[in-house]
């Protein structure tokens, strides 16, 4: 097991999840609540018998103290008589009085059998409650010590991990020395996909334009890094138009590109993220000569209506 010094910032967050953990398992192992209501249960059960003796014994006792009290009234007769002498009198009396007090006393202990078996009652009761608040609080603190370490890990991570959301291979963007210091915001690397991705181009255009937009149409894309001269250009199509403009009055344009980073030069960019670059949207499909000859006839056009106005 890992010592806590080696958790570094989720150290604290660890070990309050390990206590409330280990409680909850010691909790459910050793059952306290569970041999508290065992014994509770015994000891009730003996209470019971107990009082189901002296039950029996109260029956008999009444039997044999209501004798006793006839026998008086003979020797009490008899003494009034002068058939007997006071002091045997006294005596019978002294007998009946102590099995009064005997049978005072047999009443005295099952009023306090009963009050110990409700007492009893009572506790086994209340133990049932404790071992469910118990079982709950224990279960919520559980859960939110390993919340409370889920977001330590999580703001760990987000500290001193860096993590891509593609998978791919990594390139270094400078030359970095083991255990040097990385700032926020510094650039560390770049991840080139080893997947075929599917790469969709976003392209920025003035929604005054929008009028000659159509989904299709080709797109030819020029990347800033990488001179068209020298690498050739993108080609893409018009997948998807925004039907409102953004708060600078531009439109967002996604552009499929089916070949990839493949250029017109027959070379293969590296992707990168966030790669910038222009893109010209081809409105109308003509041939070379025909646009040329479209420009011709506009600036005719153009020369004759400033004659017609001289």
């Amino acid at each position: 097991m890992l010592a806590f010094t080696q958790f570094g910032d989720i150290e604290n967050q660890f070990a309050l999840f390990q206590k409330e953990y280990s409680s909850e398992v010691l909790q459910k192992q050793l059952k306290p609540y569970q041999v508290e209501s065992i014994a509770q249960g015994f000891e009730a059960r003996q209470i019971s018998e107990r009082l189901s003796l002296l039950a029996s014994q109260k029956s008999i006792t009444e039997s044999e103290l209501e004798l006793q009290k006839n026998d008086l009234s003979r020797y009490e007769t008899l003494y009034k008589r002068g058939v007997i002498a006071e002091q045997e009198f006294e005596k019978q009396k002294l007998n009946y009085l102590q099995s009064q007090k005997n049978y005072k006393n047999l009443l005295s202990s099952i009023s306090q059998l009963r009050s110990s078996l409700n007492e009893l009652n009572r506790n086994s009761k209340t133990t049932k409650i404790n071992a469910t608040k118990d079982a709950i609080n224990l279960e919520r603190n559980v859960i939110q010590s390993f919340f409370q370490l889920k977001k330590a890990i999580k703001d760990w991570e987000l500290n001193y991990v860096l993590r891509t959301a593609i998978r791919g291979r990594v390139s270094f963007m400078q030359l970095w020395a083991e255990n040097q210091t990385v700032s926020a915001g510094d650039q560390v690397f770049s991840v080139v996909p080893i997947d075929n991705e599917v790469y969709i181009g976003k392209v920025k255009a003035l929604a005054q334009n929008s009028g000659k937009l159509k989904a299709g149409q080709s797109v030819n894309i020029r990347l800033a890094n990488f001179p068209d001269t020298e690498f050739g250009i993108i080609k893409g199509k018009v997948k998807n138009i925004s039907a409102t403009p953004d708060k600078e009055g531009n439109l967002l344009i996604d552009v499929d590109l089916p070949n990839g980073l493949d250029t017109s030069y027959d070379k293969k960019i590296v992707f990168q993220q966030e790669m910038i670059g222009s893109a010209d949207i081809i409105t109308e499909d003509l041939r070379l000569i025909e646009r040329f000859f479209y420009q011709f006839k506009n600036i005719f056009s153009r020369k004759s209506k400033v004659e017609k106005k001289e």
